[in-house]
């Protein structure tokens, strides 16, 4: 019965390790997508402060910028803003995603500590019984030992 009961109980330990592992390899997906979100962000980032600075260089040289060339500097930084605006969603959104799978990730490692330790337990528990059923037997047999010596009579003989 214990016997089963220990391979029960491994046999929850292993599908804990690999959900725990499936769960390792999906939060690591996870903080690449953060970071791919990180530098998508960075980079647009960087595109909107070049336009920005072109535009400004522009001005300060005096060139004579009609509506239509102020229009498009104007259309082309708001292209930028939106980009880095929609980068920066998406960055939250990979880090809040990251977040709530932290959680779930300390869930499933705890639980795989918890089977880890029953069946640690359970080994324990049936290393006491053999070492008790051995220790009983053995003293059964210096107890007959014992009891054969210190009779009057050799053992099959009728007194």
């Amino acid at each position: 019965m214990n016997r089963d009961r220990l391979r029960q109980f491994e046999s929850i330990a292993q599908l804990q390790r690999v959900r725990l592992d499936r769960a390792q390899l999906h939060a690591t997906g996870l903080r690449r997508e953060l970071q791919r979100a990180q530098q998508a962000c960075r980079a647009s980032l960087t595109e909107r402060d070049g336009l920005q600075s072109q535009w400004r260089a522009a001005l300060d040289r005096g060139a004579g910028l009609d509506l239509a060339a102020i229009a498009g500097w104007r259309s082309l930084a708001g292209e930028a803003q939106r980009r880095c605006d929609e980068n920066e969603a998406a960055q939250r959104q990979a880090a809040d995603a990251v977040d709530a799978f932290a959680r779930e990730l300390l869930r499933l490692r705890t639980q795989s500590e918890r089977s880890d330790a029953d069946v640690a337990r359970e080994r324990a528990a049936l290393a006491r019984k053999r070492e008790e059923k051995l220790g009983d037997a053995a003293l059964e047999r210096h107890n007959a030992l014992l009891h054969e010596a210190a009779s009057p009579h050799p053992q099959g003989a009728a007194p």
